[in-house]
């Protein structure tokens, strides 16, 4: 049984603190500091993350040290440093869930089944896309077929940015600007699938269970579940039927 009121950290990407979700459980954590990091138009990750987390009862607090600052603010007490994951043996190819849960002695034989609970859902008959400029190196997806592929109606979600990238290669798309990855999680609970390369939005389709198509980066697995709700837009023939 674990140990409730345990306070962890983290620095790493926002979707490594929603795959630590279930590690955090085991651990019977129920503090996380984040580090603040922030997006390219200014929004604060720790601000898009706090109520995500906190749904999963996960009090969630900013700090503005981490691995960049070599140590954490001053005074910072916490009883596990997730980064530590980084150190477990072949991180770059198992699923970095998969990874945490190991290097935590916390791994559980039904670790694929979906993590994410109590997300109130915006349902509809509807598809999403979601394209980041990350983990796109030696991808031949074509996103303008893709997107063709897909039955109205569509829409974008991300940032402002990112809904321009795609346009440029995929033509015009609604976009649906979420406040928070609260709201994205709605969104993304209550569509038939989501399209997208790597990203939090697919962090979080995993999360709940949700059918999607990935254009994962050529070569990495470490994000792959090979679970029947996944697809691989990386093999032409998932998308061109």
């Amino acid at each position: 049984m674990a140990i409730s009121g345990k306070t962890a950290a983290i620095t790493g990407g926002i979707g490594d603190a929603i795959f630590a979700i279930p590690v955090m459980r085991g651990l019977g954590v129920t503090r996380l500091y984040v580090k603040e990091n922030y997006y390219e138009d200014g929004t604060s990750m720790y601000t898009a993350l706090k109520p995500l987390l906190e749904t999963q009862g996960i009090e969630c607090l900013p700090t503005k040290g981490g691995l960049d600052f070599e140590v954490y603010e001053d005074g910072l007490q916490f009883d596990y440093d997730l980064d530590m994951w980084r150190h477990q043996r072949g991180r770059g190819r198992d699923h970095i869930m998969f990874s945490m849960l190991i290097y935590f002695k916390r791994f559980h034989r039904t670790w694929k089944l979906p993590w994410l609970t109590g997300i109130p859902v915006s349902a509809g008959k509807f598809s999403l896309f979601f394209l980041t400029w990350r983990w796109r190196e030696n991808s031949k997806v074509d996103w303008r077929k893709v997107r063709a592929s897909v039955p109205p109606p569509v829409y974008f979600i991300g940032l402002a940015e990112d809904h321009q990238l795609f346009e440029s290669e995929a033509g015009p798309i609604e976009w649906k600007p979420t406040k928070d990855l609260l709201e994205m999680a709605q969104l993304i609970a209550g569509c038939r699938a989501l399209y997208t390369n790597q990203s939090v939005a697919l962090v979080i389709a995993q999360g709940l269970g949700k059918e999607y198509w990935c254009a994962f980066k050529p070569t990495k697995t470490n994000t792959m579940l090979n679970t029947p709700n996944e697809h691989n837009l990386n093999n032409v023939k998932e998308y061109e039927r």
